[in-house]
């Protein structure tokens, strides 16, 4: 048993840490073992830790966050892997970072990948349709963006509203514009307030040379240059920039590098979301023999949930009116 084992399990009650972990969810295990793809534990802390838990009677191999008698050792909590680590597993410059910033030797080496995992796994409100609250379809046909508003609705919630007799936008109540130089005129108006999302698509315009529009690159990228310094919310501009997406382009990424473990899980996280490519991507990794009955079991399972959360009547009789009337 190491100095730092012998410690903590001297100095912390016999009761904490044990199988019954009042106040923790039991979904989630707090400093559990790195997953696959994930940077392996050093084999001293890992002994260390092991020996300690075993001295706590704990189930898991690795003990909850540092009691105050830990952090008068020097014991600091990974903001990566969120393991409970000794400090000179840290360099002077971590080691003076608060833990929600702090990384261990092993996370800098890898590349924070174990972070990257951990972020974007879900939809955000953003991604949701403003009318009805559930995720936009990732099918742009189904999806109408109104420029007086620059909110995008979904087909079944402007069904709705017809259906009501409602012809106006559903999100704002403005009149839609009958001409090209009408809706120009209202994203613009939407740009001057520093609507991201007018950026976006008003240097679209720009670019691709649309509603009358000269093709004018230059302004294309003053537009969206403008548009990044929004800060974090002004990169959600359009829906090609929703989670799954780079989620899915990090994959390809990382499978041409060849890292198919990597992309694989990258995969997995945007099938998840209801990406259908990024299904099928994983059944290709399972005919290929790079990945399991299992991941593709998970992923099947996951891109079920998603897609059922995206669905509605409203929407189902939508998409069906758009495919019989062939547009």
């Amino acid at each position: 048993m190491t100095e730092l084992a012998r410690r903590l399990a001297e100095e912390t009650p016999p009761g904490e840490g044990g199988g019954q972990r009042s106040g923790r969810p039991r979904g989630r295990e707090y400093n559990r073992p790195a997953e696959r793809g994930g940077a392996a534990v050093p084999s001293e802390t890992a002994n260390a830790l092991a020996v300690v838990a075993a001295a706590r009677g704990a189930v898991s191999p690795f003990p909850p966050p540092p009691s105050p008698q830990c952090k008068e050792i020097g014991v600091k909590t990974c903001g990566a892997c969120s393991r409970m680590l000794p400090d000179d597993v840290y360099s002077e410059k971590q080691r003076g970072m608060r833990q929600s910033s702090r990384r261990c030797e092993v996370c800098v080496a890898a590349g924070n990948e174990l972070v990257l995992m951990k972020e974007g796994l879900t939809f955000l409100e953003e991604d949701d349709c403003p009318i009805c609250q559930l995720p936009l379809p990732h099918d742009v046909d189904e999806v109408m963006l109104k420029e007086c508003c620059m909110k995008a609705v979904c087909n079944g919630c402007i069904l709705a509203a017809r259906k009501r007799g409602m012809l106006d936008c559903p999100f704002c109540r403005t009149s839609q514009p009958k001409t090209n130089i009408q809706a120009l005129i209202m994203i613009q108006k939407r740009v001057d307030a520093g609507d991201p999302v007018a950026m976006f698509h008003l240097g679209a315009k720009h670019e691709n040379a649309r509603y009358g529009l000269e093709k004018d690159v230059m302004r294309a990228i003053e537009l969206r240059g403008e548009r990044h310094g929004q800060g974090s919310q002004a990169l959600r501009g359009s829906s090609d920039e929703r989670r799954c997406f780079p989620r899915y382009n990090l994959g390809c990424v990382e499978k041409d590098a060849g890292n198919h473990d990597l992309a694989l899980q990258h995969r997995m996280i945007s099938a998840a979301m209801g990406h259908d490519d990024s299904l099928t991507a994983v059944k290709t990794f399972l005919m290929a023999g790079l990945a399991t009955k299992a991941d593709y079991a998970a992923a099947l399972r996951g891109f079920q949930m998603a897609t059922d959360g995206m669905s509605s009547s409203n929407r189902d009789e939508a998409k069906a009116l758009r495919e019989r009337n062939g547009s």
